[in-house]
């Protein structure tokens, strides 16, 4: 029926068009602050005079010094700027002094941000099974009920499975980072300081990647369970012909036996009949062979 295929075009446009867009929000993710300011993990803020607050992006890269609109200048101590990015940094002196909160240095340290780099590498993953799923959308050989197709949506699925908890991981990490900095902030607070933490937009990527990480499984859950149907039931109806095709032949074959063996039986029907012919005619023959 036309509108079943048209049906299933639709989920696999709908898979890959998940896997992209989770492959994008991840990357995104990847390329927070400081290499792109406006993803952060969070971000510290803190009153540091009169009407005047300073703002701090952590990613998972290092961190970006957020200028004082209005105030260029303001503190000529802190440098405005992002740090070098970086595989595992540390909330540091420079933090510290720009929130004016000594007390917040080693509120992350390099071994609490070094997971982060699982956050790139879900992402390239996430990549790699965006591009398999398409070219295996694609390939004629990996159509429905074929044995190759069945083998590649089972490995596709099983990359998927990975991914998403690749993704759960990535999530975890994050939420762990951003908890941690938050309960030294809450200390701070405590003892009467005014750093603040604010939950940035990358654990929202994340959460977002991990949903549809989710939902793209079940789909393909879905597609390798007809996969496998229609591949059962090919097998099963060849099988059924192959059966089909060997009955005839065994019934061809009986038919021909009949056939000989009422040939034969006709045979000796007529030779029976021929045996008392000639005997009458031996008889006969000597009959005149006596007369005489």
């Amino acid at each position: 029926m036309p509108w079943v295929v048209e049906t299933k075009g639709d989920l696999r446009a709908g898979l890959l068009f998940i896997i992209g867009i989770a492959s994008f929000l991840l990357l995104l993710a990847s390329t927070s602050a400081p290499l792109i300011d406006g993803v952060r993990l969070f971000r510290l803020s803190s009153r540091i005079g009169q009407g005047v607050k300073r703002n701090v992006d952590v990613g998972i890269w290092g961190y970006c010094i957020v200028p004082i609109s209005g105030f260029p200048g303001f503190d000529p101590a802190v440098v405005d700027g992002c740090s070098k990015g970086k595989l595992g940094f540390a909330i540091d002196g420079a933090v510290a002094n720009a929130l004016q909160a000594p007390k917040l240095v080693g509120a992350l340290t390099k071994a609490q941000t070094t997971p982060l780099i699982l956050c790139p590498i879900v992402t390239g993953l996430t990549t790699f099974l965006f591009f398999i799923s398409v070219a295996a959308q694609l390939s004629k050989k990996l159509h429905l009920g074929s044995p190759m197709g069945v083998r590649t949506s089972a490995a596709v699925l099983t990359l998927s499975g990975v991914t998403t908890l690749a993704t759960a991981a990535v999530f975890i990490v994050c939420v762990n980072a951003a908890a941690t900095a938050k309960n030294r902030v809450t200390q701070i607070g405590n003892a009467g300081g005014t750093v603040k933490l604010k939950w940035g937009n990358l654990i929202w990527l994340t959460v977002a990647a991990l949903v549809l990480h989710i939902i793209s499984f079940i789909i393909m859950c879905t597609m390798h369970k007809e996969r496998k149907e229609k591949r059962a039931n090919a097998t099963s109806q060849k099988q059924s012909k192959k059966a089909e095709a060997e009955e005839g032949e065994v019934d061809e074959d009986s038919e021909e036996q009949r056939g000989n063996m009422n040939a034969g039986t006709s045979a000796r029907i007529n030779d029976d009949d021929k045996k008392p012919q000639r005997k009458e005619q031996v008889m006969y023959m000597g009959e005149g062979n006596l007369a005489v």
